[in-house]
């Protein structure tokens, strides 16, 4: 199950396991299995965190690929306006009435893991370290 191996592989990140060792996978490895698992339908958190792995264990270029691919997969997979209006026609013919805002929901869903991913990219385009997720136990 991708999620359970995204999780799997936040929990290595916050060790400060990122390669794999004697314990098992590290973090990377984890949240690549995660996006093995549908390829055509890559998770954007785990695209994201995959990133932040890959900048904590100094792979800065291959972190910069994947906050990279947040953008173009939520655009070719989730266009915010397409996903709005699926979801308000969905409220309307299953209930009769919007129970969530549409556009609000979307960029919850969606929105803020593209915002910080572009964050990162014009944190390092500066010259200045990314706002990588924090990390309890960096060796």
């Amino acid at each position: 199950d991708p999620a359970v191996l995204d999780t799997l592989g936040v929990l290595r990140y916050h060790q400060g396991r990122f390669r794999d060792d004697a314990a098992g996978p590290g973090a990377i490895t984890l949240f690549r299995q995660a996006l093995r698992v549908d390829p055509d339908d890559p998770s954007l958190a785990t695209l994201d965190h995959l990133g932040d792995a890959l900048w904590r264990d100094g792979d800065q270029a291959g972190a910069i690929r994947c906050w990279q691919q947040v953008a173009q997969v939520a655009k070719l997979r989730y266009p915010p306006e397409a996903m709005a209006r699926s979801l308000r026609e969905f409220q309307r013919r299953e209930f009769g009435i919007e129970l969530v805002a549409p556009a609000e929901f979307v960029q919850k869903q969606y929105g803020r893991i593209v915002d910080r991913a572009e964050q990162k990219l014009q944190e390092v385009a500066r010259g200045s370290p990314p706002s990588v997720a924090e990390c309890l136990g960096v060796r």
